[in-house]
């Protein structure tokens, strides 16, 4: 049952971004997309999902996805594969075309980054400009996307740091 019910819930997304992607790749072709449009073609399904169901007074899809990503069980390890290996695959497919200087490595966890900061906010864990859904018009919903699309970007061209902080070396 719990498998049916993330199935149900992730495969539309999931679906949904894929198409925008190949969407964007056919237009952009022969050329990669923009960095900003892949981004996103896979947070704004998700982001819409969340808009939605608040809306509706049933924040369980946004949640659902937060939860699954979160749980380490291994059978929900297998379903994770199982929904989100393809779809990540296929985006950084996309994104090596875009960014050819970062290697696999920095784009996969380049990629994990951008879909925990999604995660946390379709989660419901981000308290500014993310209050109850009746409190929000399209725009700022819209300004809040554009912020998290931006903030994934630069996170994504940034890719590996170019030096290993030496020991006692502290971010400022």
């Amino acid at each position: 049952l719990v498998t049916a019910v993330f199935v149900a819930r992730i495969e539309p997304i999931n679906a949904a971004r894929l198409a925008r992607l190949d969407a964007l790749v056919a237009r952009a072709a022969p050329d990669p997309p923009r960095l900003e449009d892949v981004v996103d073609s896979l947070v704004r399904p998700s982001f819409e999902a969340w808009r939605q169901s608040e809306a509706l007074g049933r924040p369980a899809t946004p949640h659902l996805l937060a939860q699954l990503h979160a749980d380490r069980a291994a059978r929900l390890e297998d379903l994770k594969r199982r929904l989100f290996e393809p779809l990540m695959e296929r985006y950084l497919d996309v994104l090596a075309r875009i960014l050819p200087d970062q290697d696999g490595e920095a784009l996969r966890v380049g990629l994990a980054f951008v879909i925990g900061v999604m995660l946390h906010v379709v989660g419901g864990h981000l308290d500014a400009g993310a209050g109850e859904a009746a409190s929000r018009g399209d725009e700022e919903d819209e300004a809040l996307l554009e912020r998290l699309v931006a903030f994934a970007v630069a996170g994504l061209r940034a890719g590996r740091p170019s030096r290993q902080r030496g020991a006692g070396e502290g971010v400022r």
